[in-house]
């Protein structure tokens, strides 16, 4: 199905689990915020209107939540409804959070953060509740994958990439 030709790019196009919306980004309002079309036909609905720009997001399993990642002075993940609604910032704690990866059953977001200096490996309950640290980080804003059994969190560092416990467990090394 075509859709409409936009007046300024789209990109990073992502299904909703049930594959009637696809997500995407769009700097129509400005700046590059999120957008959801249905595969129907349909208007696009603006679904974030962040002051910043959102560089990349990623839908929760059931599709009910997006993490988005804002980048500007401050590296911010936030959690917004699928639906449309205020966007709901994930961690007060820090101010440069990247690659979020949600856990299987949606109710854990993993990631990594800067507080104090320190860059950490984390993970954190969607609706509340406190950040469990899991393992080190390397500086930046390098990526996180849940495994879709929920046992391992990966992630790379210099000496190889690190396997994680979503239990806090002792991390390895799965290949240097």
């Amino acid at each position: 199905t075509p859709l409409p030709a936009p007046a300024v790019n789209w990109e990073s196009p992502a299904f909703s689990p049930d594959s009637q919306t696809v997500y995407f980004l769009s700097g129509k309002s400005g700046s590059s915020q999120l957008y959801a079309m249905p595969v129907a036909g349909g208007a696009p609905r603006q679904l974030t209107d962040l002051p910043v720009d959102v560089d990349a997001f990623l839908l929760s399993p059931d599709g009910q939540r997006v993490a988005i990642g804002s980048y500007a002075s401050e590296h911010l993940l936030w959690i917004v409804p699928s639906a449309g609604g205020s966007p709901v910032r994930l961690d007060s704690e820090s101010t440069d959070q990247h690659g979020p990866s949600w856990s299987p059953d949606g109710n854990w977001i993993a990631y990594r953060r800067m507080v104090n200096g320190s860059w950490s490996i984390v993970k954190r309950p969607i609706g509340g509740g406190s950040i469990v640290r899991l393992d080190d980080a390397n500086p930046g804003g390098a990526a996180t994958d849940w495994s879709p059994d929920g046992r391992w969190i990966a992630h790379c560092r210099p000496d190889g990439l690190h396997l994680v416990s979503p239990d806090g467990g002792q991390p390895r090394v799965l290949a240097g």
